[in-house]
């Protein structure tokens, strides 16, 4: 029986995919498959695909964008390996990540997933950061109830396959925002524990244009992680069950809730938007939404917003890194 599968969804990453593949090749176990998905990219992602020629892995296109959503979806139904991992297309894994991760699941039955720590790396290949995610059950729950967006590094995890295709795959709920990984990782905690361990055996590559640096511009959409958090706290007062998964009354009522600070100060999306855009270094954006986002009656809040966008565009990023170390700014660490 095949030990681990490996799925790769991938999408306009020929510049990084063959690194990505390597890294699964030179694993230090040899059981394992890969399957990959060309999901119509635009670029030669295809074509690099196309080079390799190893028999463990199995390549797959669809005609049509279907959006990660959809192409985790197809692969997790297709794989066969006893535990699995979704690996995204631009980054990559350290040699032993496989071997580690399934023997723990090996010898902890009770576990459904196995996480660990990762280096952020530059789109060039840098290592900028190590972060450090050494968490038992224990505080994983309390994280994904306090809504914690970084409950856990997703492409870091390994789980039993039979559990996710139980799940079906990630949710369509979260086609046009991000979380569907988290959430996917939260539901799986209703077949047994979690655990993310202080070994760093993930490298998360940071690029302008990636899918975790979208803008959104919706509650729903920017809020996710508390919906996240909604959800399982729902799940874990009744019995499994919440407003996606039944009938089950309260998420609407929620999204309220979330959009009621948009309508108290009308020019806070903006804000948010403009601080976003910044680090995306789309500048015009950046000034435009922070500039009509302005307003005088939350006139701290704009000042702030103004100063931080300016700094972003006019200070050099290794520079901001060394401030928010010095200061121990963790959450603008993880935007930078």
């Amino acid at each position: 029986m095949i030990k681990v599968s490996v799925i790769i969804p991938a999408y306009n990453c020929e510049g990084f995919i063959a690194q990505c593949i390597n890294s699964v090749l030179e694993q230090d176990i040899e059981n394992y498959e890969i399957l990959v998905c060309d999901d119509s990219s635009t670029d030669n992602t295809y074509k690099e695909l196309l080079k390799f020629t190893d028999s463990r892995i199995r390549l797959y296109k669809n005609t049509t964008n279907l959006g990660k959503i959809k192409t985790v979806e197809r692969l997790l139904h297709l794989a066969i390996g006893k535990y699995c991992t979704i690996l995204d297309s631009d980054d990559y894994i350290s040699t032993e990540k496989l071997r580690k991760q399934s023997i723990f699941l090996d010898k902890k039955e009770d576990y459904a997933f196995i996480a660990s720590s990762f280096y952020r790396v530059s789109e060039t290949g840098i290592i900028l950061s190590q972060e450090i995610i050494d968490r038992d059950f224990l505080g994983l729950n309390n994280s994904f109830i306090n809504g914690d967006p970084m409950t856990v590094c997703c492409g870091t995890v390994m789980f039993r396959t039979k559990d996710g295709k139980e799940l079906g795959g990630y949710n369509q709920y979260f086609t046009d925002c991000n979380g569907e990984d988290l959430d996917f990782i939260s539901r799986l905690l209703s077949f047994g524990l979690g655990y993310s361990s202080s070994d760093t055996l993930y490298f998360y590559r940071y690029r302008a244009n990636s899918l975790t640096r979208r803008v959104f511009d919706t509650p729903r959409q920017r809020h996710s992680h508390e919906i996240i958090s909604f959800l399982y706290k729902q799940r874990l007062l009744n019995g499994g069950k919440d407003s996606l998964n039944s009938n089950l009354d309260g998420l609407s009522e929620f999204i309220e809730t979330l959009s009621s600070r948009y309508v108290d100060d009308t020019g806070l999306m903006k804000r948010k938007c403009s601080i976003d855009f910044s680090l995306n270094k789309q500048y015009f954006k950046a000034l435009r939404n922070c500039i009509s986002g302005f307003r005088f009656r939350y006139f701290i809040s704009s000042l702030k917003t103004f100063i931080f966008v300016v700094s972003i565009i006019m200070i050099p990023k290794f520079i901001l890194l060394y401030l928010k170390g010095l200061f121990d700014y963790k959450n603008i660490s993880k935007k930078l």
